[in-house]
């Protein structure tokens, strides 16, 4: 199984696949057609990040009885 990984090297995040202690760098989309571009990291060289950050959060109100009745 491939596990990718997004990661922040200084001010540049990229992507690429997970192999042991290293990161295989991959350009072009992460969710699409991604191409291995050769460059290897060290897992312990960058910082990883999310895969994704959510556009927006749907959260219910009535979800807590304590919110519920503060609201009622």
């Amino acid at each position: 199984m491939v596990h990718w990984v997004k990661f922040r090297r200084g001010t540049a995040d990229g992507f690429g696949t997970l192999a042991g202690a290293a990161i295989a760098v991959h350009a072009g989309d992460m969710f699409g057609a991604a191409q291995a571009t050769g460059e290897t990291l060290a897992l312990g060289a960058v910082a990883l990040l999310p895969p994704c950050l959510p556009g927006q959060l749907v959260a219910l109100w009535n979800n807590s009885l304590a919110q519920a009745k503060k609201r009622a």
